[in-house]
């Protein structure tokens, strides 16, 4: 993260710069912050965004903390409506049966007013509703600060998520989990190539829909499977794979066992599960598919903290590959 946040500290000639006399005000030293900025502007005000933008303005509880923050805060409810068209368009979020877009515009708010600790420290860019229509001088900054944050080990990793009084409810560690991890290469793009991964208007759209079907790389990611599977069956997940999938090319490649010492005799015990990476050629469609078969499934708020709950995951997830592995088979008869 370190070196991620020096590279997008550094000048780039892609970027269009904002003049400090432009309507478009973006009181940030960053670049990509102030390009963020302008891209969060053009795209509420695409015409084919207008109705969009109102309808998602509406959806709030009228009076609630969210819905008053919208309201005397253009730029805040404009760059809310971008991070949930981003969270959209990335996935993730309809695997999170719990974390859902009202969540994750909260956190965003709760990020802004500075009460999330980011690696010990906080910032804060908006105050609470006052009553007063107050100007977001800092939502390039505030957006781009908090998919940073979302892409994080620390927000993966938190022990729980809660709102203050923004909105009742609090958030178990892995309900979020699907979303959290589909932040971090979306979170890469971003940075390295200094563009939101959002199409901007209808045309773009259609592009996107069209390059789903482009042969991409899959970045590597990690599968939890049994023990035993990965030592005799590693040849029968990758056909599973690439026949539930679609995939190309799939590999996989065991981390290796780690192997666990009693204290009483320095008995080596072979753990019941293990990761392996997998790594694919594919579309857009056929990675989804495969991120639902690799991404383990997050466990429920009651079972979060239970140990032979946690360890059954590895089976759930190989047991999961084969029965789409067998309705693959079907479907091809």
């Amino acid at each position: 993260y370190d070196v991620l946040a020096d590279i997008k500290l550094r000048p780039d000639p892609r970027i269009v710069r904002v003049l400090p006399d432009e309507e478009n005000k973006e009181q940030s030293n960053e670049p990509l912050a102030m390009e963020l900025s302008k891209f969060i502007d053009d795209y509420c005000e695409k015409e084919w965004n207008v109705d969009g933008f109102a309808e998602f303005k509406r959806q709030f509880e009228p009076g609630s903390m969210i819905d008053q923050s919208m309201e005397q805060n253009e730029g805040l409810a404009r760059a809310s409506f971008v991070l949930v068209r981003w969270a959209k368009y990335i996935g993730g979020m309809q695997e999170c049966r719990r974390f859902n877009e009202e969540h994750l515009v909260a956190l965003f708010i709760l990020f802004g007013l500075g009460e999330v600790h980011v690696r010990g420290t906080k910032r804060r860019f908006i105050q609470r509703p006052t009553g007063e229509v107050r100007e977001h001088l800092k939502k390039g900054e505030h957006l781009l600060l908090f998919i940073d944050y979302l892409s994080s080990r620390e927000f993966r990793t938190s022990t729980h998520v809660s709102f203050a009084d923004i909105m009742p409810g609090v958030l178990m560690r892995g309900e979020w989990k699907t979303f959290g991890e589909l932040c971090i290469p979306a979170y890469l793009s971003l940075v390295t190539t200094h563009q939101l991964s959002l199409p901007m208007n209808e045309e773009n759209e259609i592009e996107a829909i069209r390059s789903a079907f482009i042969l991409k790389e899959y970045e590597p990611r990690k599968m939890e499977l049994p023990s035993d599977v990965v030592k005799e069956k590693l040849g029968d997940v990758r056909r599973d794979l690439i026949k539930a999938t679609g995939c190309r090319d799939v590999q996989l490649r065991p981390l290796g066992n780690k192997m666990k010492q009693t204290a009483r005799d320095s008995e080596q015990i072979l753990p019941k599960s293990e990761e392996v990476f997998v790594s694919a050629i594919g579309t857009t469609e056929t990675f989804k598919k495969l991120n639902d078969l690799v991404i383990s499934p997050a466990p429920s708020r009651n079972q979060a903290n239970n140990k032979d709950v946690l360890q059954e995951i590895a089976n759930m997830v190989y047991k999961r590959l084969v029965r789409a592995a067998s309705k693959a088979d079907l479907n091809s008869c």
